[in-house]
């Protein structure tokens, strides 16, 4: 008796699918992995985004306001646990003194820091920093801002040379901190 000659086969056997379902599996982990990597990474970049524009605004109004550098630099460090919600305080409406105007700056940038205010007019607030610090610097007649928040993330710790702004603080460990830091020149009047 003779066997009937098959001419190809017929379809996916049973072990091939599976094979097919581990790679597949395997590849959708992966994407999986890579979205919340890109999350982490977004986030990470909102905070430093924010960290550079409250930088540079604090910069700004220390050249606008170079009488009270001192001044400026005895708020160190202001933080965001100290911010209360509310409007701008009245030296932002009307003309006042050099110290007062800093003191109304400062209590902005702690609005900024808790996520309360927006860093330049505008209506809605940016979302503040983890943990934010804000130390500000003389450093003859230059000025050096740092701002420092609490990474997603471990990193390399500096070799600690500089002064660093929130280091060793309560909740914000070293290799968790996250910190900005910009030189600038002010003029003095």
């Amino acid at each position: 008796m003779m066997r009937p000659e098959r001419k190809g086969q017929a379809g996916a056997s049973l072990l091939e699918v599976a094979i097919a379902l581990l790679v597949l599996g395997v590849g959708l982990l992966g994407l999986i992995r890579l979205q919340g990597l890109a999350q982490q990474q977004l986030y990470d970049a909102a905070q430093r985004s924010l960290a550079t524009r409250l930088a540079r605004d604090v910069l700004a109004r220390m050249q606008d306001n170079p009488g009270a550098l001192a001044y400026y630099a005895s708020l160190t460090p202001v933080a965001a646990a100290e911010a209360q919600a509310g409007p701008p305080a009245a030296c932002a409406l009307s003309p006042c003194l050099p110290n007062e105007r800093a003191a109304a700056d400062a209590a902005h940038w702690r609005r900024v820091l808790a996520g309360l205010a927006p860093v330049q007019a505008g209506p809605r607030a940016d979302g503040g920093l983890v943990q934010g610090l804000l130390c500000i610097r003389q450093q003859g007649a230059g000025v050096a801002v740092e701002v420092a928040w609490r990474g997603s993330t471990r990193a390399v710790v500096d070799d600690g040379t500089e002064p660093r702004c929130g280091a060793g603080s309560a909740g914000m460990d070293d290799d968790l901190r996250r910190a900005l830091r910009m030189v600038s020149y002010v003029r003095t009047p």
